[in-house]
């Protein structure tokens, strides 16, 4: 006999789940019917997984180890265009491999400061994988990022536009 353990929402009967704290209702909330994981709120912000909290730090996420040797604590941003999960099917050039995004409330949404985006730079292959990181930031009066610095595969910086070989030169702004 195989164990089951608690089930909740089998059969996709869109039941939520919560559990509480000693001082938030909703310190895990789980969505049954919108498919939502949610920390501190049983609003949904739109992404699978939502943290929320009002006072400094109280939504922020620790990556903590504790070990006598180098090791660290790591985010892992995977992309593979196969759709099954675990499958193995080769990325593209301009593939989107990781997106780090920094947003401002303007009073009326959410809207995008500045992101740090890992891209696929070239064709890769077994073993290979080319990546560039690109970082872009908003201007004064404008709504939206634009790309401010690149570093492309082969060490590449471009810098508003200019660029430099293999990671010499300066930039002065």
């Amino acid at each position: 006999r195989q164990e089951q353990g608690v089930v909740i929402n089998e059969g996709s009967t869109d039941v939520d789940f919560r559990i509480e704290s000693n001082g938030n209702a909703n310190m895990i909330f789980v969505d049954g019917g919108s498919d939502h994981v949610n920390i501190g709120t049983s609003s949904d912000f739109g992404d699978t997984l939502n943290v929320s909290g009002s006072a400094h730090c109280s939504n922020s996420l620790t990556l903590s180890r504790q070990s006598a040797d180098t090791g660290s604590s790591g985010l892992i941003f995977e992309k593979t265009r196969n759709t099954s999960v675990n499958g193995n099917t080769v990325v593209a050039s301009g593939d989107q491999l990781g997106f780090i995004a920094f947003r401002g409330n303007d009073g009326d949404e959410f809207l995008d400061g500045a992101y740090i985006l890992g891209s696929v730079d070239t064709t890769p292959g077994n073993g290979d994988m080319p990546t560039r990181m690109s970082f872009h930031t908003t201007a004064d009066g404008a709504s939206s990022p634009s790309e401010r610095l690149r570093i492309n595969s082969s060490g590449r910086k471009t810098f508003n536009g200019s660029s430099t070989a293999n990671g010499h030169g300066n930039f002065i702004g």
